[in-house]
């Protein structure tokens, strides 16, 4: 349990000291990439002190630990887990408070002192991290973009009350607040705000992954006039230049047309996409086709439009997959429109229903990979592979899908999905008899594996939602052994037993 203490605190203090301007490169949130982790992902950051909680109540009913200690653990394993921003921690933390509650409510009174510690910390520990969160945003805020790993916390935690709102919207109200459109400066037929970077990269931005470098500089020519350069070196990132102005909305059966020049500085051929972050007939439109001149100047004129199938509001839109060893320069950046009956162009100009087509940040990005499992099954198995699997081809597909990038590969984030993919209806049937087996051999040993029951309630209720196999999170691997263990020990005392007896 030491370790645990030590580990939240080292988090929390980092947070702290962050507020008031001392930056600690190390270590860190814990779990961002560039700091010498205990985990590469939030979630599973956040089970790491979920799992400290029924631990620390288990080690305090046999007076393993002082009451001291474990509010103490308790504290700094809550706020931890709500610094996270895990939405599935979050709800697997609220369950416990509930747990916690009625036992409270319902069990004896020699063991309600135990669990009120409990209640008591968990809700000092929640108003001491929503005052740090909320003035970490305060102080924080104006100087956040898409590669922040806060900027994710944030925006995650904002969904989860708010799921219709976009990342450009997010980003567009995080960093400048209420604007007032109508006194920006802007070409009124041109539906981009700041498109000949005047005021520099406002109302632009980049999503980029964590091993991406990039840079972007905006530059002023002989001629006076403006254009961005991007140098990327390395990375396998996303949206090198979009746009997060006034949000935009897309009308059903209306062409909108992108046009810019460009010339390329290092690399060759056209080395980028540009297109929408939209799913249209089951294919993302990041890549539409374009004509590209190249004038006298040495500029390349780029033009490329979509007709929309569907409305849509606020779409991640401009330049995507830029290669990397690439410089490329960029001006006179122009969307339009072949509208010809004055209908709103943006979102603040019409009240707005959210149309069925737009994504609910919240669940989206699983139940899309869930369901395109089921026309995986349909469209590329026959009847021989469904029986007994395509091998692991779903990842390439996957990433053709979700990345445009077979080479990248994913995967459907839940492992009972991913068996059937990989080894058809005989394996899944044979992976959930195995799960089924191991809850019932939990359940029948609650009383000797208790503590190790609800520690592999918590990894299974994370795995589902994030594990590519069983053997994702060797944890959840180990625990789901541990009772056929247990079962196989007793089996052989049993019998042990029975032998002596007879004999």
């Amino acid at each position: 349990m030491l370790f645990v203490d030590i580990a939240g605190v080292i988090a929390i203090t980092r947070s702290i000291l962050t507020l008031v301007g001392v930056d600690i490169p190390y270590p860190k949130f814990l779990f961002e990439s560039d700091s010498f982790p205990l985990t590469l992902d939030n979630n599973f950051y956040s089970l790491y002190f979920l799992l400290t909680i029924p631990i620390s109540i288990y080690l305090l009913s046999i007076q393993k630990i002082s009451e001291r200690i474990f509010v103490i653990n308790t504290v700094i394993s809550s706020i931890n887990i709500l610094f996270s921003a895990s939405r599935r921690g979050y709800i697997l933390y609220g369950i416990m408070i509930i747990y916690y509650l009625l036992l409270i409510a319902f069990e004896k009174k020699k063991i309600i002192k135990m669990y009120k510690y409990m209640v008591l910390s968990t809700i000092a520990c929640i108003v001491i991290a929503t005052a740090i969160a909320l003035h970490h945003y305060n102080v924080n805020r104006s100087s956040l973009n898409t590669s922040s790993p806060l900027f994710w916390k944030y925006y995650k935690v904002y969904t989860f009350f708010s799921p219709e709102t976009s990342l450009p919207t997010f980003q567009n109200k995080l960093t400048y607040g209420k604007v007032d459109w109508e006194n920006e400066i802007h070409d009124c037929n041109n539906l981009f705000y700041n498109s000949d970077f005047y005021d520099d990269l406002k109302y632009w931005s980049s999503i980029q992954s964590n091993n991406d470098d990039i840079s972007m500089n905006v530059i002023t020519d002989s001629v006076n006039s403006r254009f961005i350069r991007i140098n990327r070196n390395s990375g396998n990132g996303f949206w090198q230049l979009y746009y997060i102005g006034r949000p935009i909305y897309y009308h059903k059966n209306l062409t909108y047309s992108i046009s810019f020049k460009y010339r390329i500085i290092k690399g060759g051929g056209l080395p980028f996409s540009v297109g929408w972050e939209i799913e249209e007939d089951g294919k993302f439109i990041r890549n539409t086709p374009a004509t590209v001149t190249l004038d006298q100047s040495g500029w390349y004129s780029y033009f490329t439009s979509h007709e929309f199938a569907e409305n849509q509001s606020n779409a991640i839109c401009f330049l995507n997959s830029l290669q990397p060893q690439t410089i490329v320069d960029i001006k006179d950046i122009k969307m339009e429109c072949n509208d010809t009956i004055g209908l709103p162009m943006f979102i603040d100009e019409l009240t707005f229903k959210k149309s069925a087509s737009s994504k609910n940040n919240f669940i989206a990005p699983r139940t899309d990979r869930w369901s395109y499992a089921w026309e995986l099954w349909q469209t590329k198995y026959n009847w021989k592979q469904k029986i007994f699997g395509h091998g692991f081809d779903y990842l390439e597909w996957y990433g053709e899908k979700f990345y445009n990038n077979p080479k990248r590969y994913d995967f459907p984030h839940n492992p009972i999905i991913s068996a059937f993919l990989y080894s058809g209806i005989i394996g899944g049937v044979v992976y959930i008899w195995f799960l089924a087996m191991s809850l019932w051999l939990y359940w029948k040993k609650r009383s000797d594996l208790g503590i190790f029951f609800i520690m592999y309630l918590c990894c299974m209720f994370f795995c589902m939602f994030s594990g590519s196999s069983h053997f994702s999170f060797p944890l959840f691997v180990f625990l789901s052994f541990l009772p056929f263990v247990e079962q196989r020990k007793t089996s052989d005392l049993e019998a042990f037993k029975t032998n002596s007896i007879e004999a």
